[in-house]
């Protein structure tokens, strides 16, 4: 019949479970050969792999941010400009009373 193909010269879709880093890679399907040991069989041929990616910006923001959450700590200097501070034992750097600021932090004039 026209049209029709065999079973054996269908190519059927494979899922590559092999992962790098946290990707699949594709796997390019070729048309099933046919052999003496396995009709239909079908051989996959992988394409280039995807160059590796490396995230940088978050990491940036978050050193960023805890460099200025200690030099925000270091202006405020709890012990000299307040009378009750947590953590005193961290001098400079202790936390304002979870009167002014409930999140640990600096004060709110800081």
């Amino acid at each position: 019949m026209e049209g029709e193909t065999s079973p054996a010269s269908e190519v059927y879709p494979k899922v590559n479970s092999r992962r790098s880093r946290a990707m699949v890679l594709p796997v390019e399907i070729d048309q099933a050969t046919p052999s003496k040991e396995g009709a239909g069989r079908i051989e996959n041929k992988e394409l280039k792999h995807f160059m590796k990616w490396v995230s940088w910006l978050i990491p940036t923001f978050v050193i960023a941010n805890v460099f200025v959450f200690i030099v925000t700590m270091y202006v405020n200097n709890c012990p000299k400009n307040s009378y009750s501070c947590i953590a005193r034992i961290l001098g400079r750097f202790s936390f304002e009373s979870f009167n002014e600021n409930p999140l640990l932090g600096p004060s709110a004039l800081t």
